[in-house]
């Protein structure tokens, strides 16, 4: 699983960027369309500019995971039926988050895609897809939605990752594997309950963690302390709340986790109680 390093590539005009590890390749992507039609003009743009650059690639390249940034929340309908239509069965599950893409676009989209001959993709549900290859082991779960917060966002974010748990459990992973979490959180600096969201959901998020063992079967004998995944917390638009996470299973003794901090920043876990209970 040695890479050769993640290679800028333009073709027809599509900018994206892809890691070639020999049995695999993986492609990350952020498109935004030129024009300013309709929605439907817009999205089909898109998918004929990512079909542009996933046809440049030699392998079948197989979308995995996408998140969709909407303009405005009432397109999410739209933009559902019209991605279904272009991608069938083959659509990745989909992370909906509102907030505007730049220069007025109704969206913009992430795609993340993989392909390789020994690669095997397993859509197991809506929201979990199983990518295997080299006896290794990826789980992609997007798009958990946690409902309305009428409750508030502790029992909001509660909700959410208990759904998410099952996600995993349907692909046959669980959480002491994940080792990436996005969460995108509506109205996330406003006031609540004498506090403020993002700190509920810190709080919902520790009290959800506090038994989970990250990674152990994974983490080089030396790490000594307890590690969590990586995560990306963010607003959005709204008061809803969506996430999802990545994990990684293997059994070979060459492949190892090395957690490693930023040390001008102070990581989430370490936080200061101001930020959470």
């Amino acid at each position: 699983m040695v890479s050769s390093g993640p290679l800028l590539h333009w073709e027809h005009g599509a900018e994206h960027s892809f890691v070639d590890l020999g049995d695999s390749t993986r492609i990350a992507l952020m498109l935004t369309p030129k024009g300013r039609g309709s929605l439907a003009e817009q999205v089909a743009e898109i998918m004929a500019h990512l079909q542009t650059i996933l046809d440049t690639h030699p392998e079948d390249m197989h979308p995995t995971v996408q998140t969709v940034f909407l303009r405005h929340p009432a397109s999410q309908a739209e933009c559902e039926r019209l991605l279904a239509q272009h991608y069938g069965a083959a659509q990745p599950v989909t992370n909906y988050v509102f907030q505007p893409p730049c220069a007025g676009a109704a969206l913009a989209v992430e795609v993340w895609a993989i392909g390789g001959k020994s690669v095997r993709l397993e859509r197991v549900n809506p929201h979990t897809v199983v990518v295997t290859y080299d006896s290794v082991r990826w789980v992609h779960c997007a798009g958990i939605d946690a409902g309305d917060d009428c409750e508030g966002v502790f029992a909001q974010a509660i909700h959410g990752l208990e759904r998410m748990r099952d996600s995993l459990k349907q692909g046959d992973s669980d959480y002491e594997h994940v080792v990436r979490t996005w969460f995108y959180l509506g109205g996330i600096t406003d006031p609540e309950r004498e506090t403020e969201r993002y700190r509920e959901l810190n709080r919902a998020r520790s009290e959800f963690y506090f038994d989970v063992p990250f990674c152990r079967s994974l983490l080089e004998s030396h790490i000594d302390h307890v590690v969590f995944p990586a995560s990306t917390g963010i607003g959005m638009q709204g008061r809803g709340l969506v996430m999802g996470s990545l994990t990684l299973q293997t059994n070979r003794e060459d492949v190892f986790l090395l957690p490693l901090e930023n040390p001008q920043q102070t990581p989430a876990y370490a936080y200061s109680p101001l930020y959470s209970p």
